[in-house]
């Protein structure tokens, strides 16, 4: 490290969450890297029991920041302010549920002290159902050193719900500022934009995951699907609603032609692997399952009238 310490920043947006709210900026502010910025963004909560708790540990510690939107901005748009308010060298979002371990953020600076060149840096992380309290899965996060460009690209998007358990966790890694920031400049507010985000970074520079679980992300229960997605945040666009992965993939195919660290070769390549992934992972599930009730019914109506045929030429 530097004489002249980094500034870390951490955003956390948070929506009617007080005591977890209160459990994870206990464990930021206890961070044996002390040289932070914790930007609070409160979107809105009903009640005042969200802006008690900030406000009381402001008086604890002058490291926190507090933002309340005057209304509801939406997930996204709360996760996008956050990120340009930060201040610091490097940026990572915390979950207004989630915890760290007391070294978490030193220890990704030390990666990138250490390794020179990734762009986000991450741990293991511990997905916890709450309600059970018990693990339920190691998200191994992504590892692309020493790759080149489009193939940290496959590596990231491949390694989706195999080694990573989602997006989120490598999403809450920490990242070089001014790099994510130009990244999420016109990142879209759609159903999966962190996958948009993630992709344009794995073509920007390298991924690393610290081998150790120093990152637990608690599951609540809460249904994750595409309608409350959309309501969470504030989603529009009927494409959006109904084909949110399609719309998804349609900018990923944006992210691959706009990328200045791929030759036209590799665009080519690289565009189709990307679509031939996105429909043996998606797009033949979905169509398989969109096609099997029509193909049921035709097979019972044929095996109907073939029994039907056979009544017939049985009573000739």
């Amino acid at each position: 490290m530097n004489n002249q310490k980094p500034l870390v920043s951490l955003g956390c947006p948070t929506y009617n969450r007080p005591d977890g709210l209160r459990q994870v900026l206990e464990c930021l502010l206890n961070q044996t890297y002390s040289h932070l910025e914790i930007l609070v963004s409160d979107n809105c909560s009903s009640g005042t029991e969200t802006s008690a708790v900030v406000r009381e540990l402001m008086q604890q510690d002058s490291r926190i920041k507090y933002f309340r939107q005057e209304q509801n901005i939406g997930s996204f748009n709360n996760y996008k302010f956050l990120l340009e308010r930060a201040q610091g060298d490097y940026f990572a979002w915390v979950c207004d549920d989630d915890a760290r371990s007391h070294n978490f953020v030193e220890a990704c600076l030390q990666e990138f002290d250490r390794l020179k060149t990734p762009i986000v840096v991450n741990s293991y992380s511990r997905r916890v159902d709450k309600q059970l309290d018990k693990t339920i899965a190691i998200d191994k996060g992504c590892n692309t050193m020493g790759l080149p460009a489009y193939r940290r690209y496959i590596k990231y998007i491949s390694t989706i719900y195999t080694e990573q358990v989602a997006v989120t966790d490598i999403n809450y890694g920490v990242m070089r500022r001014d790099i994510m920031q130009a990244a999420m400049r016109d990142v879209p507010n759609i159903s999966g934009w962190d996958h948009i985000l993630l992709a344009r970074l794995a073509l920007q520079g390298e991924f690393y995951t610290i081998p150790t679980e120093l990152m637990e992300s608690r599951v609540s229960g809460i249904s994750v699907s595409n309608a409350n997605v959309i309501k969470a945040q504030q989603i529009q666009g009927s494409l959006s609603e109904t084909k949110p992965v399609w719309v998804r993939e349609t900018y990923q195919q944006k992210t691959i032609k706009s990328s200045p660290n791929l030759s036209s070769i590799e665009k080519i390549g690289l565009s189709f692997w990307s679509y031939s992934y996105y429909f043996l992972t998606h797009g033949f599930k979905m169509w398989i399952k969109g096609l099997a009730p029509d193909l049921f019914k035709l097979v019972r109506l044929l095996f109907r009238r073939s029994k039907s045929l056979k009544q017939d030429l049985g009573e000739l």
